[in-house]
């Protein structure tokens, strides 16, 4: 049978990938398929997908679609490598099809009771998808529909490890590759379970908590840090006492192991141990609860807000710029109460603009004239031997006597006899002969 792949816009084969597998839609003789190519090299994975296709098709399953592993499925420079075919599913996501309904809490409770009812039944069988994600449940009209069977749980694989931790939006924190049995969906079940049953009771959770975006209420920074979370925060102090109490639950379990969480539905034992969690303390407006179901406007991003009061109140202050031409009566008005961030005002830049002189200028320092002493007589003294020195090198070097002229002298003298503070005993000009000798 012929089959051609659905193209994108390039022309190429339009490929969803993940960290296992990308998928691939076929067309061929009217019927469409999913083929799902590896990226890993798995050594028994042909072995798995064995023993899985005999659990399901014992079972026979409504949640599960057929599915064939095909060894030499693909060719790839001259080798051949395994792939899967399966039925193409067609439907929507879990996040499509709460975004559709969310307004619509008749819809929003048949699909909590459909979800509950796939988990407690694949729970009875002792089978465990492995990664309950909004990608993997497929609403196809009024029925779920589970794919990708890479990280199933099966009896008959007791004993192996996990190929595959799941979407980390889902869960459990402490989950790693040691962990595989039937327990394996527990958490990730709660978690969806949590987050539908809130948002029948309150459908403003998923704007102001910011889900569609790989997950639903929850998300992983939510699991690791739940005293920190604002998700907890908020929905253990809504005004619905079964949100709060819903999401007590959910915390509680984060306390506990993934192997001892309980299957959806039973009793948590340590629910009722925890800490009370503070009210999250956000500069919101309309913060406060209105009636559920309201769009008449836009729901505020509690994640958002959050990060940004802990950018306020941890991290280093921000500098908000403030036009000094502004009335300087008025400007300060414009901040909000609270945060209180410091702020440096600046004035607009002008190509002609001078600074403008400092409104009281420090004296201008004056010094008292110079009152030669000593110091000043030494210093005439100096230029005087100077020029003579330079008279009697010059007479050695051409070989001619010389007499120190009456004018130097006379000069040096009236020079002294100037400073205030010269010597009483200077007395004038002296006449001196220097002559070569022989």
């Amino acid at each position: 049978m012929e089959c051609l792949p659905e193209l994108n816009a390039l022309g190429l084969p339009r490929a969803i990938s993940g960290a296992f597998a990308s998928v691939y839609q076929m067309h061929g003789s009217g019927k469409q398929f999913a083929v799902r190519c590896f990226l890993q090299n798995v050594p028994d994975l042909e072995n798995r997908y064995a023993k899985i296709s005999e659990c399901l098709n014992s079972t026979n399953l409504k949640y599960t679609v057929p599915f064939e592993f095909i060894a030499r499925g693909i060719k790839v420079g001259g080798k051949w490598y395994p792939i899967l075919k399966m039925q193409w599913v067609h439907g929507q996501s879990l996040v499509e099809s709460i975004k559709k309904h969310l307004h619509d809490k008749d819809a929003l409770t048949y699909l909590l009771n459909e979800f509950r009812q796939m988990s407690s039944t694949l729970c009875s069988h002792g089978i465990a998808h492995g990664d309950f994600q909004h990608g993997n449940i497929i609403i196809e009209g009024r029925h779920l529909r589970l794919v990708d069977y890479d990280g199933m749980y099966v009896p008959a694989l007791h004993g192996f490890g996990s190929r595959e931790l799941g979407h980390r939006h889902y869960q459990h924190p402490q989950r790693n590759s040691r962990h595989f049995g039937a327990y394996l969906d527990n958490f990730a079940a709660w978690s969806i379970y949590t987050s539908l049953y809130c948002l029948i009771q309150d459908n403003r959770l998923w704007a102001r908590l910011d889900a569609g975006d790989e997950c639903l209420l929850f998300r992983y920074e939510d699991y690791q840090q739940p005293t920190q979370s604002i998700a907890f925060r908020y929905l253990e102090h809504h005004d619905s006492v079964v949100v709060r109490e819903a999401s007590r639950t959910l915390r509680a379990l984060l306390s506990t192991s993934p192997e001892s969480i309980p299957p959806l539905g039973e009793p948590i034992v340590d629910r009722d141990q925890l800490l009370d969690l503070e009210q999250p303390q956000l500069w919101l407006p309309g913060f406060a609860n209105s009636p559920s179901g309201s769009t008449a406007q836009a729901e505020p991003n509690l994640r958002t807000a959050f990060r940004d009061s802990l950018a306020v109140t941890i991290a280093p202050p921000i500098l908000r710029v403030v036009d000094e031409e502004q009335d300087d009566q008025k400007w300060y008005q414009t901040m909000p109460a609270e945060p209180q961030i410091p702020i440096r005002r600046v004035r607009p830049y002008s190509p002609t603009y001078t600074m403008p002189p400092p409104a009281n200028p420090p004296a201008k320092k004056t010094f008292p004239p110079l009152q030669p002493g000593w110091g000043g007589m030494a210093l005439v003294w100096g230029l005087l031997i100077t020029m003579i020195g330079s008279n009697l090198i010059y007479n050695a070097t051409h070989n001619v006597g010389s007499v120190v002229p009456d004018q130097i002298m006379e000069s040096a003298a009236q020079t002294a006899n100037r400073l205030p503070d010269a010597p009483n005993n200077f007395r004038g000009p002296q006449k001196l002969a220097f002559t070569k000798p022989a």
